[in-house]
């Protein structure tokens, strides 16, 4: 309980009193104080010397040089002092006590009831994910030690958020002026907080795409349940009456804009995921978290989304392996966050502060001292932990400046707040004076959701703030970034390769040939081509030129691959969970891939929709994605889909199909709810085109979305599998609905059934020559390809993963060995059959005019065990050059020993008092080594 400020009457009016409670003063004493003589810094950028704050009845009654104070008013003399607007922390979990999950009614209006054996879908999500309805104003202990430690630090109004779950509650705006929670909240449902995090290998969602999933099938379920009801409501006579859903329920000042979505997103790519999830669900969103924010400032600004800024900054292990060399990324990944506020200053996004799990209020106000070193001006510095926060929460006429009329949260230093020496001696909460005695320790750890009592056990010293960050102390100029952007620079927009031996695939070989390439196209392809005097040369004499190399089957860049917890995942998508920075794209344009098929993984009977890349490494997802043919779903075969069911470490229980029988009647199952799916959807058209009224949208799910797709030839169907029985299965489970395979995913058993396949147009992207690696591989033959091929099946070679892909070359060689397949039909393995398979051979696959210019220049014949890709392009521009390679390698050397010099801590003045004589410093090289 604080301590009253009664010495004041001592000091101040003379008279003779001791100290009390501040709580035990009667009501009847006045609540009247006049703050003099300080240097009042207002919030807003004004700074006002010598100043008077005038505080009546918890307000702020008037600020300035001049102002009257009135009889009876506590006069406080703080000449040589600073006052300042109370702190706010953007985002906190302090002082909360963790939600317990409770039941959560069926949602009749929102979600279809699934039959027996049904795979579970985004409507069948453990309580502990669905914690929408949770309030952080229930959770509040008012109670806690913490509260008292983050008002001691100047932190006086917090932003209260449940940190549970993947919808996780609504949060709560308090004032910290004492124990009574009633008087403390401020706002009690602030906004709504949800978080990209899973439930687990075994449970709905396990992946984040599947989080993801989840996240857009909640909004469109709830934007479902408003039309149910509203519907109700305007005609209740013969229809019945919908459940309560509370999560639902809870969200609707979400879908109707008077709620924002908080999103905990701190990588470029993930307030990338945010920002498109809140636009396409139409949501005001604001990021949380956001150490990358900067790299997408552009569209911060242009979708006006605000950022609550993390000062939770990441630290080095300080247990870990001190042998072990570090990478670039991880270097850069704790260098770079006290730079992100500066740089999105000068970007003009509007940002505030928070702790977001900062273990001590102390290291709040050091870490906002730290991104003033870091070039953030110390008048923005102060905004964004002030006014700014308060405009984010929607506090800015009560909170966030010292202006008349807006409560008294006031904070009074001994010294300029941004000085490493300054110590807070008073703060005032709703008018309501609090002493901060000067042994007042700021570093005990907080014991809320995120605290040591959370977790029974001592916190991991990777995630402590401030232990190791740099010294503040010297001059006040901004410490540089260190920073690393190395691109191979794109070239000019038309070149000329030439005088290389010519492998168009779609026109044979042509000996000492050129192409001319202009604004990413193929223009001319042959001999004697003429350049224009800004057209950039490449003579490729002695090398040999193919089109880019076409993966069919990929797992690469991607945050996760398989959504194991359920049958069905078809509401997955890897174009949610892509990741254009993945090193295996560099790696596999190295081996001149340059489109390649990303799957989800085969741990279902059905999985999630695939997306077509162009591995433009470092480059926007949007420029990644290939979207020239028709999008697809990936389906699964045999051992994968059955023994993810059985029972494991994982789980107690088996989740279905656990036999290759029950992988069947998954798939049938899921296209018979599709097609029934499809069929509401057809009749809510035609009866609304009759003018059918009340009529009811039916709700769209986008478990059986893509699979009623299929139905109607709009999206293709890729299927793992390796048994020639079980191909069998699915091209008569395919004539059963009228639908077509598109390609058998491995078929390593498909040349037993090559007429089979062939006569209903199905294509396999196959092995060069895998077998035996598990049980259903045994009969797998090297001359599977070429027995395909024979028989009319359109044939590639796949990878199925990141170091296949890199000599996707030499597997394809290896078909010409086995079966005796021609150079030409050997490299169309690889370029242009996939590209057929996937429909997107009128832009890729072969040398032709018109087409991108998707190239490789090898050193020798690309099936030469010596040769490899020396320069690869995609669409004119240049993204792989060994020479460039080796000249980012020696950069990528110099910036890490950079960074490890800066991390080095600075000697503090108690370590330099005994210390022995000094020892040389180590040089970049010896660090380095």
């Amino acid at each position: 309980m604080p301590r009253a400020l009664l010495f004041f009457f001592v000091f101040l009016l003379s008279l003779t009193c001791q100290a009390q409670e501040i709580g035990s003063l009667p009501r009847t004493v006045p609540a009247v104080f006049a703050l003099r003589g300080a240097t009042v810094v207002v919030g807003d950028g004004t700074v006002l010397p010598n100043a008077t704050v005038l505080i009546n009845d918890g307000l702020i009654e008037a600020v300035g040089p001049n102002v009257p104070v009135p009889a009876g008013a506590w006069q406080i003399d703080l000449a040589g002092k600073f006052i300042y607007p109370g702190l706010l922390d953007g985002l906190t979990e302090v002082g909360l006590k963790r939600a317990a999950p409770a039941g959560r009614p069926g949602a009749a209006a929102a979600a279809p009831t699934r039959g027996e054996g049904e795979a579970a879908g985004p409507q069948a999500v453990p309580d502990g994910g669905m914690l929408a309805h949770v309030r952080a104003v229930d959770l509040l202990d008012a109670e806690s030690k913490d509260l008292e430690a983050w008002r001691n630090a100047g932190i006086l109004t917090l932003h209260l958020a449940p940190d549970q779950g993947i919808f996780m509650g609504q949060t709560a705006v308090i004032n910290l002026n004492g124990r009574d929670r009633n008087l403390m909240i401020v706002v009690p449902a602030a906004m709504s907080r949800v978080s990209f995090r899973t439930l687990g290998f075994t449970t709905y969602p396990g992946s984040l795409m599947g989080t993801i999933a989840l996240l857009r099938q909640t909004l469109l379920d709830a934007n479902h349940y408003r039309e149910v009801m509203q519907v109700y409501e305007s005609h209740p006579k013969g229809l019945k009456r919908p459940g309560l859903d509370r999560v639902l329920e809870a969200l609707q000042p979400v879908i109707n804009g008077k709620m924002p979505l908080v999103i905990a997103a701190k990588t470029e790519r993930e307030i990338r995921r945010a920002i498109s999830l809140a636009g396409e669900q139409k949501a005001a969103c604001i990021i949380a978290g956001a150490f990358e924010a900067d790299r997408v400032a552009a569209d911060l600004q242009r979708t006006r989304t605000p950022v609550l800024l993390s000062l939770n900054f990441p630290q080095k292990e300080r247990e870990g392996n001190p042998e072990a060399e570090e990478s670039l990324n991880t270097l850069l990944e704790r260098h770079h966050p006290p730079y992100t506020a500066g740089l999105l200053h000068k970007a003009g996004v509007r940002f505030a502060f928070c702790s977001d799990g900062l273990r001590t209020a102390r290291d709040y106000l050091k870490n906002l001292r730290l991104t003033v070193k870091r070039g953030l001006p110390k008048e923005a510095a102060l905004r964004a932990a002030t006014l700014s926060a308060a405009e984010l929460l929607g506090v800015d006429r009560q909170l966030g400046s010292i202006e008349p009329g807006k409560i008294a949260n006031l904070v009074v230093t001994d010294q300029d707040l941004f000085d490493e020496k300054s110590r807070i001696t008073t703060v005032f909460v709703d008018g309501e004076i609090f002493e901060v005695p000067p042994d007042t320790d700021t570093t005990q750890e907080t014991t809320g959701p995120r605290g040591r009592a959370a977790r029974g056990g001592p916190p991991a010293e990777q995630n402590r703030s401030g232990d190791v960050s740099p010294s503040l102390a010297g001059d006040d100029k901004p410490e540089p970034e260190i920073t690393f952007q190395y691109q191979v620079p794109p070239g000019a927009k038309e070149k000329l390769i030439k005088n290389a031996t010519v492998m168009t695939v779609s026109q044979g070989t042509l000996q000492g040939a050129s192409v001319l390439v202009r604004d990413g196209t193929i223009v001319a392809v042959g001999k004697d081509l003429q350049a224009g005097s800004a057209t950039e040369i490449i003579d490729a004499a002695g090398k040999w030129l193919i089109p880019g190399i076409v993966d069919c089957h990929n797992h690469i860049a991607s945050d996760s691959t398989n959504e194991s917890s359920v049958a069905v995942s078809s509401m997955t998508a890897i174009e949610d969970v892509l990741d254009p920075t993945d090193i295996n794209i560099y790696r596999d344009l190295a081996g001149g891939v340059t489109t390649a098929h990303t799957l989800h993984g085969s741990a279902n009977p059905i999985g999630g929709k695939n997306s077509v890349i162009k591995l433009k490494w470092g480059k926007p997802v949007e420029q990644l994605l290939f979207k020239a043919g028709k999008p697809g779903l990936k389906f699964a075969l045999g051992e994968n889909p059955k023994r993810s069911g059985s029972a494991s470490s994982f789980s107690a229980t088996r989740r279905y199909p656990a036999s290759r029988m029950g992988v069947e009647d998954v798939i049938r199952t899921a296209f018979l709810e599709a097609r029934e799916y499809a069929r509401r959807l057809d009749e809510y058209e035609q009866k609304k085109a009759a003018g059918v009224s009340p009529l009811l949208r039916p709700r769209r799910d986008l478990k059986l979305e893509p699979l009623a797709e299929i139905l109607k030839g709009q999206r293709l169907m890729h299927v793992h599998a390796y048994r020639a029985d079980e191909m069998l299965m699915t091209l008569r489970l395919a004539d059963e609905f009228k639908i077509k395979v598109t390609t058998f995913d491995h078929g390593l058993e498909g040349y037993k059934i090559a007429k089979e396949i062939a006569a209903r147009g199905t294509g396999v992207t196959t092995f060069s020559d895998w077998w035996a690696y598990k049980v259903e591989a045994y009969d797998a033959i090297p001359y599977n390809a070429a027995i395909l091929t024979q028989n009319g099946v359109l044939v590639s070679v796949n990878s199925d993963g990141a170091e296949e892909s890199r000599h996707l070359f030499q597997e394809a060689a290896k078909c010409m060995k086995y079966g005796g397949m021609s150079e030409n039909e050997a490299l169309a393995l690889i370029t242009l059959n996939p590209a057929k398979q996937l429909e997107i051979d009128k832009r890729v696959g072969s040398i032709e005019i018109g087409k991108d210019a998707d190239l490789v220049i090898f050193s020798a014949h690309p099936f030469s065990v010596y040769a490899v890709p020396e320069q690869v392009f995609i669409e004119g521009d240049l993204y792989f050059s060994r020479e460039h390679d080796r000249e980012r390698a020696k950069q990528i050397e110099e910036v890490k020993k950079k960074l490890v010099l800066r991390e080095r801590p600075a000697r503090g003045p108690a370590e330099d008092k005994d210390k022995k004589p000094p020892q040389p410093v180590p040089t970049e090289e010896e660090v380095g080594r």
